[in-house]
């Protein structure tokens, strides 16, 4: 009986050993699978974390691209903008006035019609300001048509007892009568003592100015009269230059 229970205490101590060392290699294998998953973990989190660290640095370096191009448009802006303002007052210099525009087209009207560029620019030259001007009293003169004939007699009025002054045009209704078309040009004969004779073609009303006697000038418009067809009127001043 003894024996027997030896025995069972024998088997009792084996069976504790060999679940103690089944415990032991359990515990062995989950802690070396543990240990292997950490390091898995972190090789992997360093590998992502030098993934995502150099898609930042790519990031970080495209976004500084970016602010110096945006920065070198900013500055052609300025540049540009500078340049628009340099020109506008360049522009501003040389843009002719409406006075300027005037004149130009005077000029050109002129040359069109004939005016040497030496006579226009002594006359430039010599131009001034008048000092003093006196009106004289208004002309009315019948204007020339090829249909009338010898009745266009009396077509040529003195202004200030200086200068002659003829009219001729064309007939109204397509040229069909003997009355003149306003709206059509007129040819004004200018002569006189002292006084190179010149035509001046254009549609009424025409203005314009003839020097005399060196410090004198006959200014005068003409203008269709608005009572008497076949007519204009004629207003004229002198002035003392």
């Amino acid at each position: 009986m003894y024996r027997r229970r030896n025995r069972r205490s024998e088997e009792r101590r084996k069976a504790i050993a060999k679940f103690l060392f089944k415990a032991f290699l359990g515990g062995a294998v989950f802690a070396l699978t543990a240990y292997y998953a950490y390091e898995t973990g972190v090789r992997v989190t360093q590998v992502e974390e030098g993934s995502l660290g150099a898609r930042l640095s790519d990031t970080l370096q495209t976004v500084h691209e970016q602010e110096r191009r945006v920065d070198d448009i900013r500055t052609r802006l300025d540049e540009v903008s500078r340049e628009r303002d340099e020109l506008r007052a360049l522009y501003d210099q040389i843009h002719p006035s409406e006075e300027m525009q005037a004149v130009t087209l005077a000029l050109r009207e002129r040359l069109a019609q004939g005016v040497k560029p030496d006579r226009l620019l002594f006359a430039i030259r010599a131009a001034a300001n008048p000092k003093s001007c006196a009106t004289l009293p208004s002309r009315r003169v019948i204007v020339r048509t090829p249909n009338q004939g010898a009745e266009g007699a009396g077509n040529t009025v003195r202004l200030g007892d200086v200068v002659s002054l003829t009219l001729e045009g064309e007939g109204g209704n397509g040229g069909k009568e003997n009355w003149f078309d306003p709206d059509r040009p007129v040819t004004l004969r200018l002569s006189g003592a002292g006084i190179r004779p010149r035509d001046i073609s254009a549609t009424l009303p025409i203005e314009d100015a003839v020097t005399v006697r060196g410090d004198d000038e006959v200014h005068f418009i003409v203008r269709p009269s608005p009572q008497h067809r076949g007519f204009v009127d004629i207003v004229v001043e002198r002035c003392r230059l």
